[in-house]
């Protein structure tokens, strides 16, 4: 059984839990760069504090994704519009 830390997870005494997977899994998943970080979460059911599942990995990525596309887009929407050189050059009777 391998155990993931994360440092970070704010829970005293709760750094290090288990995966869930063997030894050999996580080293098949590092090598074929599958392996994500060690994340707890909180399972709905039973309330406890556990690693997460890999359904659970692929949710979070769907999120930060989505988050970060957001982000994007209020980003080009609020950034001002430059005319480049060739443009002002263009427009004040300059035939560049």
């Amino acid at each position: 059984m391998m155990w993931g830390f994360d440092p970070n997870s704010g829970l005293a005494g709760r750094s290090f839990f288990p995966e869930g997977i063997s030894l050999t899994e996580w080293l098949s998943r590092w090598l074929e760069g599958r392996l994500r970080q060690p994340m707890l979460v909180k399972d709905p059911q039973t309330r406890v504090w556990r690693g997460a599942t890999d359904a659970e990995h692929e949710a979070q990525a769907r999120e930060v994704a989505e988050l970060v596309g957001r982000i994007n887009g209020a980003l080009a929407d609020a950034k001002p519009e430059r005319k480049g050189a060739a443009d002002s050059a263009v427009a004040h009777g300059d035939p560049r």
